[in-house]
């Protein structure tokens, strides 16, 4: 009810602009949050909220209106494309190399099971994705439960003991600070926040010419191995005019490898994060 509720109130705002409108659209979402994004699935899927790109660019665009939006990168772009760089792709044939020379979001790997925004002093809440096309072949979306990692983990007695140790991230597509120095897991009475995205780990310990501990190496390849545990996996697959939100902070998500179709039919997707 919360979700068709949210919907219509996006509908009304766009026919109306009118501030009352706004208002009842800002209290559609908030309960949303409440009800769906930080309990129960933390996540929610909208389907077919756009009728085309510039009309699930703008239906974007008003829920970032009545959001506190976080920069994507130096340029503080507030929406991002998440699509290949075709061009750099071609040139590039070995998998670590296009990890470390792009940002996962420009390019057709899959894996690497992540949050958004570990690079970040505080990493975004929640992520709106929002689907211009999809891919023929591939391109499906993982969704991962970190606490249940976390429940994992905290049973084994030699690991528990990493779980509150700092790893370095590189600030990768941010201007100043190169490296970030984090827990991956922080948990509180009122906080829990999962930070994760290994290639970042790894490029940040390469940039300060520094092995990871054997500690702390061990934790990394014990997430890593959870991770690919399917039975721990929800996996859809986002079609044209499709939104997904998701709590950053609980919710891991990844991709399957996708095909690079032609240009103007290439999986392409809109991007916000959503400080709270």
């Amino acid at each position: 009810m919360s979700q068709k509720l949210f919907v219509n109130s996006i509908e009304n705002y766009l026919k109306t602009k009118n501030k009352t409108n706004l208002k009842i659209l800002k209290m559609s979402f908030e309960k949303l949050k409440k009800t769906n994004l930080d309990r129960d699935k933390r996540y929610l899927i909208i389907k077919k909220l756009g009728k085309n790109k510039k009309d699930l660019y703008n239906k974007m665009s008003l829920i970032g209106k009545i959001s506190n939006l976080i920069p994507q990168n130096s340029k503080k772009d507030f929406i991002v494309e998440v699509k290949p760089k075709i061009k750099i792709l071609k040139k590039i044939k070995n998998k670590i190399d296009i990890k470390k020379k792009l940002r996962y979001h420009q390019t057709n790997v899959g894996g690497s099971i992540h949050t958004d925004g570990p690079q970040l002093e505080k990493p975004p809440k929640y992520v709106v994705m929002g689907c211009v096309n999809n891919s023929d072949r591939g391109g499906h979306s993982i969704i991962l439960d970190s606490k249940k990692l976390y429940q994992k983990i905290n049973k084994d007695s030699k690991l528990k003991k990493s779980l509150n140790k700092k790893f370095y991230f590189e600030r990768r597509g941010f201007s100043g600070k190169k490296i970030l120095n984090k827990q991956i897991f922080t948990t509180s009475k009122k906080n829990y926040i999962f930070r994760y995205l290994r290639d970042y780990i790894n490029a940040a310990y390469d940039i300060k010419n520094k092995k990871i501990a054997p500690i702390k190496l061990q934790l990394l390849n014990r997430i890593d191995q959870l991770m690919k545990n399917k039975n721990l996996h929800k996996r859809y697959k986002l079609m044209k005019g499709d939104i997904i939100i998701l709590n950053n902070f609980r919710l891991a998500h990844g991709r399957t490898d996708f095909s690079l179709n032609k240009k103007n039919s290439q999986r392409n997707l809109l991007r916000m994060w959503l400080k709270k």
